[in-house]
């Protein structure tokens, strides 16, 4: 008896705990890598009911984004549950909102193409998509950029930001200026296309 009690003052109870918690952890992380294709197929598909879409949902451009943010998540999880400081956490806690913002930006670019039905209802079709493909272009590209203030917003810089941001609108004034005669003829181009 006095063996099994010697045995037992030699563990610590906080380290069994964290012991434990590891084990937790990696078992979240390896689930999630056994079921983010179900997932990601699942969440696909009530996209696809909403939006009435017949693809299959490994043929979707999100399935592989999707995929990653399941992993995404779980590591998050597995990595909250290790117990660890309070600035770790902070940090962790951080990574991952950019993560997710990240995830988010591409998902909606994922939807923002010329032959998607969402954009079909605000973009005529015409014999050459090119003036099409060029406006989806543009909104992703602002979708993107929304993004990156949204990222520089979250991680606190919002303060040293305001003097980019005025570069940009005197840069972005510059560039509409050189670029005026090219919009122009892009633009009475395309309107001649539609009639």
């Amino acid at each position: 008896m006095t063996a099994i009690e010697n045995l037992l003052s030699r563990f610590d109870i906080n380290s069994l705990v964290t012991i434990l918690d590891i084990q937790i952890a990696l078992a979240i992380v390896i689930i999630s890598l056994l079921i983010k294709g179900v997932v990601a197929r699942i969440i696909i598909g009530i996209v696809y009911k909403l939006t009435r879409n017949t693809k299959k949902a490994k043929d979707s451009e999100m399935y592989k984004p999707i995929k990653q943010m399941v992993v995404f998540i779980s590591m998050y999880v597995a990595l909250y549950i290790i117990p660890k400081g309070e600035r770790t956490a902070y940090i962790i806690t951080e990574i991952f909102k950019v993560i997710i913002i990240i995830f988010v930006t591409k998902l909606i670019t994922t939807l923002v193409y010329s032959d998607s039905k969402f954009l079909k209802k605000f973009l005529k079709k015409n014999d050459s998509d090119k003036v099409n493909d060029f406006v989806c272009k543009i909104i992703r590209g602002l979708i993107w950029l929304v993004s990156c203030f949204v990222i520089i917003n979250e991680l606190g810089f919002t303060s040293k930001i305001t003097g980019l941001l005025t570069g940009l609108g005197f840069a972005s004034a510059i560039i509409a200026l050189a670029a005026q005669e090219l919009v122009k003829n892009l633009l009475s181009r395309s309107f001649n296309t539609y009639r």
